[in-house]
């Protein structure tokens, strides 16, 4: 997964695989979904991953009920 990539397919795989995984864990009782931000593959600044990987934040958090995300790196 890269929750920051440039490629619009490989971003959609992406969040649609964190959204399950993130879903699976709201069933589970599981309150916390720790994740790498990704790469920039080099196509894009470090500053237009950023705002990518904040997007995808957004995308998984208004389609999930609590979870609470923590990105490490």
């Amino acid at each position: 997964m890269n929750p920051g990539s440039p490629d619009p397919e490989k971003l959609q795989k992406s969040r649609d695989a964190m959204l399950d995984e993130c879903k699976r864990c709201e069933r589970l009782g599981i309150l916390y979904y720790n994740f790498h931000p990704g790469s920039t593959t080099g196509a894009c600044t470090n500053e237009d991953c950023l705002k990518t990987v904040a997007a995808t934040i957004d995308y998984i958090v208004d389609n999930t009920d609590h979870i609470i995300m923590g990105e490490s790196n």
